[in-house]
């Protein structure tokens, strides 16, 4: 029996997106499956990571559809409903690692569970510090961790509510090359766990990694 097709899990139609009079994103139309690793790849300025923060909720087209699952992302969405969102269906990795300086890196990984009120498992946010390799770090500042180190703490932060969607911002742009690749191994384990990730790079091995990948150049895509 043939396996009936299902419907995209991200789907954008026709989005637009502006600053003053500076438009970046010029029309984008795209579909993501569920479960699908995505490769957004672009130059500097291209619209690539204006276009992860539309999708993580973090800023909104000036027109067009963005629609993660049952999430309409839009201007009016409830600030509870937006709050759900960006903590339980999203998981947002950054290049800088936006990690708090005076957070150790156990407190950093917990904290957009204690700021929005969500109950987490002890023994899940114990889980990912061993699978990372930060349990001698765990009580750590920032300032005393390598860059590696930061960005699995950042990644472990992402993934500790469980999200369905992972949006990783060039998360290779701050590391030397054997850092990369062990985070680069992380990415694909959580693929093959079932997350739906988009990742944003601009470097050409960096994209080899997806199962799929978009180029955007001057805010369009352009398949590759």
């Amino acid at each position: 029996m043939k396996k009936e097709k299902q419907p995209p899990f991200i789907i954008l139609n026709d989005v637009r997106k502006s600053f003053s009079e500076y438009e970046i994103l010029k029309g984008i139309n795209l579909e993501v499956a569920d479960n699908e690793f995505l490769i957004l790849i672009g130059e500097s300025g291209s619209g690539k990571s204006t276009l992860l923060s539309l999708l993580g909720g973090q800023d909104f087209a000036n027109s067009g559809d963005v629609v993660v699952g049952e999430t309409r992302l839009d201007s009016n969405i409830p600030n509870s409903d937006l709050l759900h969102y960006r903590t339980k269906i999203t998981g947002f990795v950054y290049q800088d690692f936006n990690l708090i300086p005076t957070l150790t890196l156990k407190e950093n990984i917990t904290l957009p569970a204690e700021i929005s009120g969500t109950d987490y498992n002890p023994r899940r946010l114990d889980s990912l510090i061993e699978k990372f390799g930060l349990v001698e770090h765990q009580n750590k500042f920032p300032e005393n961790l390598s860059g590696g180190e930061m960005q699995r703490t950042a990644i472990a932060r992402s993934i500790l509510l469980r999200p369905r969607l992972i949006l990783a911002d060039e998360p290779t742009g701050n590391l030397d090359s054997k850092n990369s690749q062990i985070v680069m191994k992380i990415f694909k384990d959580l693929h093959d766990e079932g997350h739906t990730i988009i990742l944003v790079t601009h470097s050409k091995k960096i994209a080899k990694s997806g199962s799929k990948i978009v180029e955007i150049v001057n805010g369009k895509l352009k398949k590759k």
